[in-house]
C-alpha cells in the first residue's frame, strides 16, 4: 500500500511527467495524469525497488485514498462541493492507458464510494466556479442592467449561461461547433464568428472554452467605451492582459470563494468526517480485499432513507418522526439480517449495490 503515491506537479519536475515515459524508463510501475482547472497531479505506483533521483511524493498509501475521495467530493475545490470535478476524474481515468491492477481498483472502487457518500450525504444546493464568476459579475456598476457573451458551450459554459438566466440576464452563447442549447429565451446562440463584433453588446465576457491559448486579447476591445468586463474560467486563462479591463481569473474567484462558501462549508462537515471514514475503509479494501466499505455505506444509505420516509410518513399522518423513524430502522434491518449474518465473502457484490455503487444485473 505504501507503493501508492500522489505527486502534485504545480511546478515542473525534472523528471517529465508523461505516464508513458515514466513507466518505459522504469520510474513507475503504475501512472495517472489528472488536469482539471485547478490541479494537475500524478497517481502513480510506485517500484518494490527505490528509483534514485526520484522525487518524494507529497502522499502515499492511504493519504492517496483520502485525497482521491476529497477532490471527487470537491473538497479540494475552491467551490468546494461541486461535482464538475467527477467528470474530469472520470475522463482522466478512462482515457488512461498507463494505469495497471491497483490503478483501476483504487479509481473503480473510489468513483463508486464517493458516488455513495454524494447521495446519503451532501447537502445539495452545490455550488459551481460558473456561480462564483457571476457573483463577481454582480459588482458591475449597471448590474443587474446587463448583458453577457458567453465563449464556450460545453459544461463549464452551458453552467455559466444557466445561472446567468437565472439571474434575469440575457446572455449571448457562442460555441465553434453546434450543439444544442437550453430552451430559455434568455440564451441566445450566436455564430461562433460574431462574437468579435458582439464584445460592444455586452457588458460581461465569460471565457469559458478549452482553448490552450487565448482567445481574447486586447484589440478586439479597442474603441469600446466602458469596455466589457471579463471573466475568464479557462486554465491556462484563455485572456491576454487588458488594460483598462477589469479581468476576473480562477485565481481570484479562488480569494472570493472562502468568505462567499463559509457557511456552505460548514454544511458539508459531516460529508468530511464519512469521507475520512470511507477513505480508511477503502484503503483496507484495496490490501484486504475486504467489503467492509460498501456494507457500511449500504448501511448509511439505508438509513438515511429510514429518516426520509419516516418524516414523510409523520407529515402525511402526524406523529413524532422519531416514532415511524425507529419503526422505519427495524424495517430495514429486518430486511437486510441475511446480509447481515451471512459470510462476507457471500455478500461482498450485494453490499456494493445497495450502496449505489454497482448496478444490479438484468
Amino acid at each position: 500500500m505504501n507503493r501508492l503515491a500522489l505527486f502534485s506537479l504545480s511546478s515542473s519536475l525534472p523528471w517529465g511527467e508523461d505516464p508513458a515515459t515514466l513507466l518505459k524508463g522504469g520510474l513507475l510501475e503504475e501512472a495517472l495524469l489528472l488536469r482539471t482547472c485547478w490541479r494537475r497531479e500524478l497517481y502513480a505506483l510506485l517500484p518494490e525497488t527505490p528509483v534514485p533521483g526520484l522525487p518524494e511524493p507529497d502522499l502515499r498509501g492511504g493519504g492517496v485514498v483520502r485525497h482521491l475521495l476529497r477532490v471527487l467530493l470537491g473538497l479540494e475545490s475552491f467551490a468546494v462541493g461541486e461535482s464538475h470535478v467527477v467528470r474530469q476524474v472520470r475522463d482522466a481515468y478512462e482515457g488512461c492507458a498507463t494505469c495497471g491492477p491497483t490503478l483501476h481498483r483504487l479509481f473503480q472502487r473510489a468513483l463508486g464510494v464517493a458516488g455513495a457518500l454524494r447521495t446519503s450525504f451532501h447537502p445539495g444546493r452545490e455550488p459551481s466556479i460558473p456561480w462564483l464568476a457571476v457573483q463577481a459579475f454582480r459588482e458591475h456598476p449597471r448590474w443587474p442592467e446587463v448583458r453577457a457573451l458567453v465563449l464556450g458551450a460545453g459544461e463549464m459554459g452551458l453552467e455559466t449561461a444557466r445561472v446567468l438566466a437565472a439571474c434575469d440576464v440575457p446572455c449571448l452563447l457562442a460555441n465553434r461547433s453546434p450543439r444544442p442549447l437550453p430552451e430559455d429565451p434568455r440564451i441566445l446562440p450566436l455564430p461562433w464568428e460574431g462574437w468579435p463584433d458582439a464584445l460592444g453588446q455586452v457588458e460581461g465576457v465569460f471565457c469559458c472554452t478549452a482553448s490552450p491559448a487565448p482567445l481574447l486579447g486586447p484589440e478586439p476591445l479597442e474603441g469600446l467605451a466602458p469596455p466589457p468586463w471579463v471573466l475568464d474560467l479557462g486554465s491556462p486563462p484563455q485572456s491576454a492582459p487588458l488594460p483598462g479591463t477589469r479581468r476576473v481569473l480562477l485565481a481570484d474567484l479562488a480569494k472570493t470563494a472562502e468568505t462567499l462558501l463559509r457557511d456552505y462549508r460548514a454544511s458539508l462537515s459531516t460529508l468530511e468526517e464519512e469521507a475520512d471514514r470511507a477513505a480508511e475503509a477503502l484503503a483496507g479494501e484495496l490490501v484486504h480485499r475486504s467489503g467492509d466499505t460498501w456494507k457500511r455505506l449500504a448501511l448509511a444509505r439505508g438509513k438515511a432513507l429510514a429518516r426520509e420516509r419516516a418524516a414523510l410518513a409523520a407529515s402525511r399522518c402526524g406523529g413524532d418522526p422519531r416514532d415511524f423513524e425507529v419503526f422505519a430502522e427495524s424495517l430495514l434491518a429486518g430486511f437486510l439480517h441475511p446480509l447481515l449474518t451471512a459470510p462476507p465473502a457471500h455478500t461482498s457484490r450485494a453490499w456494493r449495490i445497495l450502496s449505489g455503487s454497482e448496478e444490479e444485473a438484468p
